[in-house]
């Protein structure tokens, strides 16, 4: 019997996506996938970015899942099977050795990155080493000192400078809502800045034109600003989030970003004065 195939599945095979072609594995659309996020969301009861990261590494680690696999994924088992995969990254007997190469391949594609709205939209491999150099070196600092000073290692000496020994840390973040009783204060984001300096016209100016409702349907003026200040469990922050942030955005930012928001201590809400000086339109 004679088998033809296609361009489509040559180039395929070549590709290695042998499953593809073959029609074995299973392959979620929008529709799929965006069901399954809303899910594990509510199962999680974690931000909807965080849960994007999960349910999009968990999918590309599994190339050979059964479309009935994907319909009974539970947050526990995606969040279980990431997890092991970074700490596995991470956890080598020759901690230096690791570092050092993970560290290259980020330094490597510094100007290359895709800094869209969220990091999961860099390649795995990429993923991967942000993962491995972010969590070495806040376990362990003194890894900065077997690699060379550039932009990345700047970078991953201001988040020690910040972040290494603390067991908490007082976290910013302003939203444009009509009224403080509009914030929702179980979904506060995951996106926060360690101070509130970070909030000048350029960044407000952003912020407000990206808005034009709140969640409430109400019409927001650059007078709508509120500012929240937190207190954090460090154990609440994603280090390779942190750090492609910084990397993406710049260090000016101060951005730190968080992988779970459910325990944070609200220390203070209030209206977010803008100069007149700044015009915000």
């Amino acid at each position: 019997m004679k088998i033809i195939l296609r361009e489509a599945q040559i180039d395929a095979i070549v590709r290695g996506r042998v499953n593809e072609v073959l029609g074995v594995s299973f392959r979620p659309d929008w529709n799929q996938l965006k069901a399954l996020e809303d899910k594990l969301q509510k199962e999680s009861n974690s931000e909807n970015e965080v849960v994007s990261y999960y349910v999009h590494k968990y999918i590309r680690m599994t190339p050979h899942m059964t479309e009935e696999e994907y319909n009974n994924l539970t947050w526990d088992k995606v969040k279980s099977v990431v997890d092991s995969h970074n700490n596995q990254l991470t956890s080598t007997d020759n901690e230096t050795e690791n570092f050092i190469e993970h560290y290259n391949v980020v330094s490597k594609n510094y100007g290359k990155f895709e800094c869209a709205y969220i990091w999961d939209d860099e390649e795995d491999h990429i993923q991967d080493s942000l993962v491995v150099v972010a969590n070495s070196v806040m376990k362990n600092p003194s890894l900065l000192d077997s690699v060379p000073k550039s932009r990345l290692y700047n970078d991953l000496q201001l988040m020690v400078k910040v972040l290494y020994g603390k067991t908490s840390i007082i976290l910013y973040r302003v939203l444009f809502v009509k009224s403080l009783d509009h914030i929702n204060y179980n979904n506060l984001g995951t996106h926060w800045t360690y101070t509130h300096k970070s909030y000048d016209k350029h960044t407000i100016e952003y912020l407000y034109g990206n808005v034009d409702t709140d969640k409430n349907g109400y019409k927001i003026s650059p007078d709508d600003l509120y500012i929240i200040k937190v207190l954090s469990p460090i154990d609440n922050i994603s280090y390779p989030a942190t750090l492609w942030a910084q990397i993406c955005f710049g260090a000016s930012e101060h951005e730190v970003t968080l992988h779970k928001t459910d325990n944070l201590k609200i220390l203070k809400s209030k209206h977010f004065r803008i100069p007149p000086s700044w015009d915000i339109k």
